[in-house]
């Protein structure tokens, strides 16, 4: 499932790139995990997640 982000995270987001990850093991709950460490939200786990995504 592709997924676009918009918007920059107050400069901590990259912009202008397409990261790819192994669609079968990688969870959509690892996006949501690492986008909130982004904005500061404590939170071990989100939905399916199995840890932070790498180089976002």
């Amino acid at each position: 499932m592709p997924h676009v982000l918009v918007g920059g995270a107050s400069g901590r987001l990259k912009g202008d790139r397409l990261l790819s990850y192994a669609s079968r093991t990688v969870p959509t709950g690892n996006l949501l995990l690492s986008i909130l460490d982004m904005f500061d939200i404590p939170a071990d786990r989100f939905g399916d997640s199995t840890g932070r995504l790498v180089g976002i």
